[in-house]
């Protein structure tokens, strides 16, 4: 057990060591990833970090693990890059679908958040295994070269659901903000 916590904490300072161009830290617990215009703060107890990006630039996964009450909430975020601006639904629909998300049946509606910037839906899904909450957002700003959709999921295992594990997996997924591209050439 002690090897593999010096190995996991190794591993994770590896990471945060050596990153590449399209992931950089300001500390050990943001990451701000400029290819993709967002920034997240990760939680204090993140673990287990893995990133891998497509090998056209246009998609890149996060994947880490968090605690909360001695019980692990899986962490996804997915961010894709677009020439266009993506109808929300649109990506939510595909999201649901996405096969290797295998995300459960829905249980509950949508809560939105608007911005002038960008919008969100956030939703729960569960089946008698696992619980997922899941935030989708889009970015929405015509004046830009790119816009991105984002799909942040927590999983947690059904039984150990409860109001203090959505408090806790809300108050993360307040941390992740879609950056707006700022031209700096216009501000002149």
């Amino acid at each position: 057990m002690k090897k593999t916590k010096i190995l996991i904490i190794s591993f994770l300072l590896f990471i945060i060591c050596f990153h590449n161009a399209a992931f950089s830290q300001k500390n050990a617990s943001e990451i701000i990833n400029e290819n993709y215009k967002f920034s997240f703060t990760l939680p204090e107890n993140a673990f287990n970090m893995r990133t891998e990006e497509s090998s056209n630039k246009n998609a890149i996964t996060y994947e880490f693990e968090s605690t909360v009450m001695d019980d692990t909430v899986g962490i996804l975020l997915l961010a894709f890059k677009w020439n266009d601006i993506k109808i929300l639904s649109d990506f939510i629909y595909h999201m649901e679908k996405e096969v290797t998300l295998d995300i459960p049946q829905r249980v509950s509606d949508y809560t939105e958040f608007d911005s002038i910037y960008f919008d969100s839906k956030m939703a729960i899904y569960k089946n008698d295994n696992l619980t997922h909450i899941v935030y989708y957002f889009r970015t929405k700003d015509d004046t830009s070269e790119n816009n991105f959709t984002y799909l942040l999921r927590f999983k947690i295992f059904t039984k150990d659901y409860n109001k203090e594990i959505l408090e806790y997996v809300n108050t993360i997924a307040h941390n992740f903000y879609p950056r707006k591209v700022i031209d700096l050439e216009s501000s002149d």
